[in-house]
């Protein structure tokens, strides 16, 4: 089985999640340019839904 690491960029934030582990990481950009803090646990009330409903199940 082959999985994917997606990641979501924006101005502010980059979401990198890995379909292996189902683990996602959020890091602020402005803030934390180098990605050293992952605050995904800080910010529950941001809804991503569920990535594997989003992007679907590994190839």
């Amino acid at each position: 089985m082959q999985y994917l690491l997606i990641t979501v960029t924006s101005r502010d934030w980059i979401l990198i999640y890995s379909t292996g582990n189902d683990l996602a990481e959020l890091y602020h950009l402005l803030s934390d340019p180098n990605q050293e803090r992952n605050v995904i646990t800080d910010h529950f009330d941001i809804n991503i839904g569920s990535p594997r409903e989003t992007f679907g199940s590994p190839i």
